[in-house]
Parts: structure tokens; C-alpha cells; sequence
């Protein structure tokens, strides 16, 4: 069987994309197996590492990733692609520490640096292994680093049969990238990891991503995975796990530390910020309500009336037609008999509130107080959320401790409330507050006005195509007033530069089963997971 380039794959498309499919899988699985360190192995853009560090537990927070690649051009790509960003700063900081550490070499060579790591993942990697390399993978990964969880994902040669250009069963049948080295059935994938869990004390299981429809396909999944967990009843492997005594034979490259929140906070404060925060998201009593869900409620009343009645036009037009025909006119059809009362709606989450709560009383769920993230930097948990909930003066917990209650006539969160709709209602702070701020407020309208001339001039200049403070044109396929930033990458002098016309800067990358998009890998970084989610 021969391998070759394959630009493009005809066969199905998998929603999400496949590449995306297998990061979520194995996230899930690392995340669910309460590991605090994973190596990725065989990282190449960084892609999985990348998405680690917004994906953790709360209990067992990942606070180590090493990441492992042959190719040096990929490694710098994967640190490009993990940098922190604006979002990872300040008030957005992680609330835990987290450590990158990127090495190059080899699969089948262990170094003493990665011990101890109790996750490892190796995603669509063993079919770039050749034989002798591949030979040397269990021994390193279940032999010597011996994590708790172990998984490993390749192609599903079964599946290429829904690809008509990679002649899956013929003489003329080819890989699905130019690189792999083979491509294994399931029995054959299945075996090679079976015999690995025996021998080194793991159980195996099997799965995979990429399905033609929900079910799975008789031809299997488009990628097949194998999660090994450690058996703890199993005595280590000893013969022959250490030829030699460990070393280094990794090259390291760099080391990325995540800024995170780590401020020190005694109980009072925490507790006026657990006040604050609730006075500000707490549901309006029914007394601050607007009436227009009311108005609304009502709308949908006389919608309702209106469509069960019979209207003149239409009486006409059913005369009319029957005249056509030269038929009595039917008799108007009777107006439909209304609708049976429908059973009550299960109750909603606010509905669930106000019966539980007394008319004074007011409630929110602990739920969407631990969705602040600033909730989550200074309690890190959970269960430390509801410890100091339980000390508070101005609340207490439900029963199951999943409602906050507190009296809404208490002064505390009626005079909070007054000054917090005073001034969203005036749109600023009270009078106290500009002064405290108005002259902040001058100088901001000062630079604002001279930078809106400044860049009105900049744009002026630049209709010659030649940047203000660059003697240089604006190149690399930037144009003019259509760019990015400037090509010796002046971003603060030329912020007022926008994106070209057509250009993206959001890079591809190189994909490994050509199709699917599996090679986007490293253009969604942490940051615009974040910016998705509303961070």
C-alpha cells in the first residue's frame, strides 16, 4: 500500500470538526480522571495544550503540562499558540497557577524531567512513528512514566471507505496523509494496546470520534481512541523497565508561567465581596419590576383570542367560492372549541425561588453566584464558596445549600439597592463620585479629543500609502489603510491600522488527515475559547 499527499479527502464532514472532536474527547477524559499534570506527547502545534489551560477541575486543577514534539518549527508554533494574553491577565487571571514546559525529542526516549506527570495524551501521532520508534513507545509510556491515564488515538483505516479518492480495498489504496506509516483496522489497534495493558498492569478501553450519523457507523469511528487507566492492584513493572538510569536526552525550550490570582484575602473581606456581588445580581424584588412582562403576558392573550375567531373576510371568501362553483355556501365553520388547560409548566428555576422563598425574602442560587468569575479567583472552590456563605451575618443557605436567602428589607440591601438603580438610571456615580473623579474624567476627555485628531491626521497621511512614523511602506500584505499594524510590528504607533481586505492572520496550519480541517488545530487558541465564552 502506498502513502501520498492528499490534499483533500471527498467524504463526509463532521460537525464539530474532527480535529475539535478528539481535543474535546480527550479534555474530557483528563479532566474526568482528576489528574494534575499531563504530558502531551507528540504535541505538534499545540493544539491540545493550548485548550488545557481553560479546561480544569476545580478539586484537581491541571497545574502541569509538558509538551513533547520532534519537530523544533511546531514546538515554536505551540509556544506562539500558548502565550497568555490581554484575557489571562489582571482581573481575568486563572485562579490556579499552571506551568507549560515544552521539550524536544523523541517518543520512544524517556527523560527523568517528566516523571511523576499522571496524565499522558497522544493524539493522532503512532501512524508518523516508524517501526523501530514505534517499538519503543509502551515501554516508555506505561513502562518508566507509568501515569494513571494513558490515551492514544490514530485512524480507523475501516473508515476510509466513505473517502472515494483514497480507494480504501483497492491496489491503488492510499493513506490519508503522507506521512503516516500505516493505518490500522480496529482489530489491529486494538490488539497492539491490549497486549501493552497486559503487560504493563492497565486496563483498556475503546471509543472513538467521528461518526457519518449519531450512531456508530458498522465501519467504526473515523478516529479510534484507547484510554488505559492504571491498575492500583498491579505491582509495577520492574524487569527491564530501566536498562539504564534516566537522563535528559530532551532538549527543553521553554517555560511558559500562567499568571494567576493569588491574593490573600481575610473572611471579612471576602464576605463584603460575597455582598456586593449578591446585592448586584440578585433578582429585583417584585415591587422594582417592570410592567412590561405583564404588557407582554397580556399580548399573548389577545393573540391567542384573535386566532381562534372566524373573520368576516374569511366568511367572504368562502361565499365566494362556493358562488364559483355554484354551491350553497357552507355554513361559517364554528369557531374551534378552546384549548383544554394545559397542565402547569414544570416549574422554572426563578419559579422555584419564589415558592420556596417568604415574601420578603429574597433568593439566589449558589449556582449562578459561582458563575462570577471573580467569585471563582478568590474562592477557588465551591465547597469554600458555601463555607463563608455559612458565616455571613446577611444571608443563609437553603437546605440542600443551593439557594442563598436573605431579607430584601434589610438596609443593607435596600439602600445598596437605591444608590446601584441611581445610578443606573443617570447613567454614572452619584455626585461624590464625579468629584472624586472628575478631574480623571477631564484629562480622559482631553487625550480622547487629541488622540481622535491624531489619528484623523494619521489616516490623512497614510492616503500616500506611507506610514507617518515609518519611512518605510506598510508591506507583507498590509495596505495602506486596510492593515493590521505595521510591518516592523509598531502595533501601539499604528493602532488606528485595521485588517486588510481578505488577508486572515488566523493560521491554518498544517493538517495531518486532510480533510475535516484537522490541521486548524493551533489557530483557536485559549484566547478566543475565553472571548467565546464571555471572559
Amino acid at each position: 500500500m502506498e502513502h501520498e499527499k492528499t490534499e483533500e479527502c471527498s467524504g463526509p464532514r463532521f460537525e464539530p470538526a474532527l480535529w475539535r472532536q478528539r481535543k474535546l474527547f480527550a479534555c474530557q477524559t483528563l479532566i474526568s480522571s482528576a489528574v494534575t499534570s499531563v504530558i502531551d506527547f507528540g504535541c505538534g502545534e499545540g493544539a491540545l495544550t493550548s485548550t488545557l489551560i481553560n479546561y480544569y477541575d476545580e478539586n484537581n486543577p491541571i497545574t502541569r503540562v509538558a509538551a513533547v514534539d520532534i519537530s523544533r518549527e511546531c514546538l515554536d508554533q505551540a509556544i506562539e499558540t500558548c502565550q497568555p494574553q490581554i484575557l489571562d491577565l489582571g482581573d481575568h487571571a486563572r485562579p490556579f497557577e499552571l506551568s507549560l514546559h515544552f521539550f524536544r525529542g523523541s517518543v520512544d526516549a524517556a527523560d527523568e524531567r517528566l516523571m511523576g506527570y499522571e496524565g499522558l495524551a497522544c493524539m493522532e501521532v503512532v501512524e508518523h512513528l516508524d517501526p523501530p520508534v514505534l517499538a519503543g513507545f509502551w515501554k516508555v509510556v506505561l513502562a518508566i512514566y507509568r501515569p494513571k491515564v494513558v490515551i492514544v488515538s490514530t485512524p480507523n483505516a475501516e473508515f476510509n471507505i466513505h473517502f472515494t479518492n483514497l480507494r480504501y480495498g483497492t491496489p491503488e489504496s492510499t493513506f490519508r496523509h503522507w506521512d503516516h506509516r500505516f493505518e490500522w483496522t480496529r482489530q489491529e489497534f486494538q490488539q497492539w494496546c491490549t497486549e501493552a495493558a497486559e503487560l504493563y498492569g492497565y486496563s483498556v478501553e475503546f471509543s472513538g470520534v467521528g461518526t457519518i450519523d449519531e450512531k456508530e457507523p458498522l465501519e467504526g469511528f473515523c478516529s479510534q481512541i484507547a484510554v488505559l487507566k492504571r491498575l492500583e492492584t498491579c505491582a509495577p513493572v520492574t524487569s527491564q523497565s530501566h536498562d539504564q538510569a534516566l537522563s535528559t536526552p530532551y532538549e527543553f525550550i521553554e517555560t511558559i508561567e500562567y499568571p494567576f490570582y493569588n491574593v490573600e484575602h481575610s473572611e471579612d473581606e471576602l464576605l463584603a465581596f460575597l455582598h456586593d456581588r449578591i446585592a448586584l445580581i440578585r433578582p429585583l424584588p417584585p415591587s422594582q419590576r417592570t410592567d412590561d412582562n405583564n404588557d407582554d403576558d397580556d399580548n399573548d392573550d389577545n393573540e391567542e383570542e384573535k386566532s381562534r375567531e372566524v373573520t368576516s373576510g374569511q366568511v367572504e371568501r368562502i361565499k365566494a367560492v362556493a358562488a364559483e362553483t355554484q354551491q350553497e355556501p357552507p355554513p361559517p365553520p364554528p369557531p374551534p372549541p378552546p384549548p383544554p388547560p394545559s397542565p402547569p409548566p414544570p416549574p422554572s428555576h426563578q419559579q422555584d425561588q419564589q415558592q420556596t422563598q417568604e415574601p420578603d425574602q429574597g433568593c439566589l442560587s449558589v449556582t449562578r453566584l459561582w458563575t462570577e468569575y471573580q467569585v471563582q479567583q478568590r474562592f477557588k472552590t465551591r465547597s469554600r464558596l458555601i463555607e463563608l456563605l455559612g458565616l455571613s451575618p446577611l444571608v443563609r443557605l437553603s437546605e440542600d445549600q443551593s439557594q442563598i436567602l436573605f431579607d430584601v428589607t434589610d438596609p443593607f440591601w435596600t439602600e445598596f439597592e437605591r444608590g446601584y438603580e441611581e445610578r443606573m438610571a443617570n447613567g454614572r456615580d452619584g455626585e461624590d463620585d464625579k468629584d472624586d473623579y472628575s478631574q480623571y474624567e477631564e484629562d480622559d476627555a482631553d487625550w480622547s479629543s487629541q488622540d481622535q485628531e491624531g489619528r484623523w491626521s494619521r489616516l490623512s497621511e497614510s492616503e500616500s500609502g506611507r506610514h507617518p512614523h515609518h519611512s518605510d511602506d506598510v508591506g507583507d500584505g498590509l495596505q495602506k489603510r486596510d492593515a493590521v499594524q505595521a510591518h516592523d510590528g509598531a502595533e501601539e504607533e499604528a493602532s488606528w491600522l485595521i485588517p486588510a481586505e481578505g488577508n486572515s492572520y488566523c493560521s491554518s496550519g498544517g493538517g495531518d488527515d486532510g480533510w475535516g480541517a484537522p490541521g486548524d488545530d493551533a489557530w483557536e487558541t485559549h484566547s478566543d475559547w475565553k472571548e467565546n465564552s464571555g471572559w
